[in-house]
């Protein structure tokens, strides 16, 4: 999954996670747009970021099919 915010983070950077299919992350990092400097991400602060970002679009997604 590749999630790309360049509004939402100094530096504005793209977040780059490799998921497995139950969710769990196993590597993640994200890349300073403005440079390209290339940072890993601890799993657990990954993971909460994944799992908020999933949280994210699925409430939208439910609002979508509910027609709200």
């Amino acid at each position: 999954m590749i999630s790309v915010r360049s509004q939402t983070t100094k530096p504005p950077t793209i977040r780059i996670f490799r998921v497995h299919r139950d969710g769990k992350v196993v590597k993640a990092a994200y890349s300073d747009i403005r440079t390209g400097q290339v940072t890993i991400l601890a799993l657990d602060e990954a993971q909460k970021e994944l799992d908020h970002e999933f949280a994210f679009w699925a409430e939208g997604v439910d609002r979508l099919i509910a027609g709200k």
